[in-house]
């Protein structure tokens, strides 16, 4: 009888401490407990105690051992790192070679979605695209299906983009054919050199490349598509409606990228305008419009512009919103007895006439410091407005 007593204190003694009865080898843990450390959980010394009390090895199932519960790698995730067990405790686990499926460790060449081709396990529902970039394999509900080359136009270029690292240091790569349609996805699609001229194809031009000027444009290395580049005291821009639909002049030097490329480029996506000036004793000032947009020739390239912000003063081209282009020979302006882009010798959104001229022999912008005037500007487009 005094026997019992003592089996009967050992049983309430256990199940205070883990809360449950289930003792049959090792003790079992909460999800809560798989996530957090031992000392989260109150696990002290106490455990070891305990533990002692348990005679029974438990029988594992097939592959795995007994032994200090570590995490596993899973044939559906073999990326990540889980944790099937109480930390500090023994348990059945797969040795480190093997991957936990279902109830049983196997071989990575075991799992559903092993690629042999890549000595890799394709993670449950995602994709690897060879190295070459040519053709990408599915894994579906465990399952390897067949691997589909990748067909891209010759508008776009595929890109490998390293999901991650396996256990054993193999990469898995997501392929994706990226669409070369501005400065923005010459990075994306990882063919940025530095700041330089690139081949783009804006979606609607004409099956020809666009040759743009990518320039890194804020400390948060935005990467913009040049517009324009103007030098203050020169007429280069007094021209006609034509030279101004196709473009002109070197981003270098001086440079309109052409009001046609310029409607094509922000019917694609959502744009913003930057525009750099810079002073004659080397002073830096920005202007910024969210929603940038150019219409087509049939709407006289009217431009919209949307919320203003920068380090200038004041938003000069408030007054040039929702106006149509004029140039020296199509005077779309709104004033009533002249042509304003004759009378300011040059190609610009003028009301009636301008705030801002940023293609004039003088450079204007209607707030700027009497005592300081504009050398130089520039004309960046980026696409989803970053912040500056």
């Amino acid at each position: 009888m005094k026997y019992m007593f003592v089996i009967f204190l050992l049983y309430i003694t256990l199940q205070y401490i883990f809360g449950s009865t289930d003792f049959k080898g090792y003790f079992k843990c909460t999800q809560s407990d798989q996530s957090t450390s031992p000392e989260e959980d109150g696990y002290t010394n106490d455990l070891d105690t305990a533990t002692e009390l348990v005679t029974s090895t438990p029988s594992c199932p097939t592959n795995m051992v007994y032994s200090l519960c570590a995490c596993q790698h899973t044939c559906d995730e073999p990326e990540t790192c889980i944790w099937t067990c109480c930390r500090e405790m023994n348990a059945c686990i797969c040795p480190h070679s093997l991957f936990l499926n279902s109830n049983e460790c196997v071989t990575k060449r075991e799992c559903g979605c092993f690629l042999s081709s890549q000595d890799i396990i394709i993670p449950v529902n995602k994709t690897h695209a060879t190295p070459t970039c040519d053709s990408v394999c599915h894994c579906k509900n465990g399952k390897l299906l067949s691997c589909d080359v990748i067909y891209c136009d010759a508008y776009s270029q595929c890109v490998q983009r390293s999901a991650f690292v396996d256990n054993n240091g193999k990469e898995i790569f997501e392929g994706k054919c990226v669409r070369i349609q501005d400065c923005q996805s010459i990075l994306d699609a990882e063919l940025w050199f530095g700041e330089d001229s690139y081949k783009v194809y804006p979606y609607g031009l004409p099956d020809v490349a666009l040759e743009v000027y990518c320039k890194i444009t804020s400390p948060n290395g935005t990467v913009s598509t040049m517009i324009q580049r103007k030098l203050a005291a020169s007429p280069t821009f007094h021209l006609g409606w034509l030279l101004f639909k196709d473009g002109f002049g070197s981003p270098t030097d001086e440079f309109w990228i052409g009001n046609d490329n310029l409607h094509y480029l922000t019917a694609q996506s959502h744009y913003r305008l930057r525009i750099n000036m810079e002073t004659d004793v080397g002073k830096l000032y920005y202007a910024t419009y969210d929603n940038f947009v150019v219409d087509d020739e049939l709407n006289g390239y009217e431009v919209t512009l949307g919320n203003f912000n920068g380090t200038v003063d004041c938003n000069a081209m408030d007054t040039h919103n929702h106006q149509k282009f004029s140039t020296l020979d199509r005077d779309n302006d709104n004033h009533v007895h002249q042509n304003c882009a004759m009378k300011n010798r040059a190609g610009w959104w003028y009301d009636a006439c301008d705030k801002a001229n940023l293609n004039g022999e003088v450079i204007e912008w209607s707030c700027f410091p009497k005592d300081e005037s504009i050398a130089l500007s520039e004309m960046f487009i980026d696409r989803d407005s970053p912040s500056i």
